[in-house]
Formats: C-alpha cells, sequence, structure tokens
C-alpha cells in the first residue's frame, strides 16, 4: 500500500530528529521504497499569539504492509523511541511529530484515526512537501490533486525550503 506520511519537529536537533523517525520507520515497521521531500522550514501553529519555535517539516512516501491501526501505533511508538512525551496539549511544541497524510486512497474516520489527515488540505507545510512527491494524487474526499489543493491555499507557514539529505 502506497502511504504518505508527514514529519515535524520544533525541538532540539529538528533535522535530525526526522531523519531519526525515517530510519526507525524502515527498521521498526519494515517500510521499504522511502522517498523523502525537501525539508521545510515553518512558523509554529500555535493557538497563541507567541508562536513556539519553527518547525522542520517534511514527508515520506513508501510502500507500508500494515493496516492503519498498526501503522498509527508504530508511528507513536517511533516518536516515543525518539523521545516525544504526550503534554496532553493540542499544538504544543514536540521533538516529532508523525501523521498518516494518505493510504492509498483509503477513507477512514474514527475517534483514533482519521484518513486522509481531516486538516492536511489547510497547511502548506504538509502540500508543499507532498507536492515534492505526488503533484498528481488526489485527495480521496475533496477530488483535487495535492498540487491544486496547493495552489488555491490562502495562507502560508512555510518560510524556507531545503534539500533533504
Amino acid at each position: 500500500m502506497k502511504v504518505f506520511i508527514g514529519l515535524g519537529s520544533n525541538l532540539g536537533n529538528k533535522r535530525q530528529n526526522c531523519l531519526n523517525a525515517i530510519n526507525l520507520l524502515s527498521s521498526v515497521l519494515s517500510i521499504k521504497q522511502i522517498k523523502c521531500s525537501r525539508f521545510y522550514s515553518s512558523k509554529a501553529l500555535t493557538e497563541n499569539k507567541d508562536g513556539g519555535p519553527d518547525f522542520i517539516n517534511a514527508v515520506i512516501s513508501c510502500d507500508a504492509y500494515q493496516g492503519p491501526y498498526e501503522l498509527l501505533w508504530g508511528l507513536k511508538f517511533i516518536e516515543t523511541q525518539i523521545g516525544r512525551a504526550n503534554s496532553g496539549q493540542r499544538w504544543s511544541p514536540r521533538i516529532i511529530d508523525l501523521d498518516i497524510l494518505f493510504m492509498d486512497d483509503l477513507i477512514l474516520e474514527s475517534d483514533r484515526l482519521t484518513i486522509p489527515h481531516n486538516q492536511m488540505h489547510l497547511r502548506d507545510f504538509v502540500l508543499r512537501p507532498l507536492c515534492d512527491l505526488a503533484p498528481s494524487k488526489k485527495h480521496p474526499i475533496l477530488g483535487l490533486s495535492c498540487f491544486d489543493l496547493n495552489r488555491v491555499l490562502q495562507i502560508s507557514y512555510v518560510t524556507n525550503t531545503m534539500q533533504a539529505e
């Protein structure tokens, strides 16, 4: 199954945190054919005015053989391995954040997991790296490509682009 996973970090060595997560995806979940977008620096999305430290964001595409809940469990395990503590606060600073964006064209909505990610179409720090990997990938609910979703987006959080290693 073709999966797209969003990565973000705004604590510590942000780029290295994302690279560590990618390495663990391969070893912990036996995910294959990993391709990584460029890295993007973006303003923190927060509920208060101070904003918090900037994020580094990227997206990977990969072939995964887990079901959605098994993959979610694996991502949460990797976040814990890298040092993420669950603060219980929405949009708090974090050492690593891993989100399932797409799993082929699966549509899933439950109290634990929503696929496709229910806010991705509102965030250029998700759409721009997605466009690096799959600009023509269509959102299975909205029916628009990643490229078109990014083109019509009215707000920008991205401040800089860097090459992936």
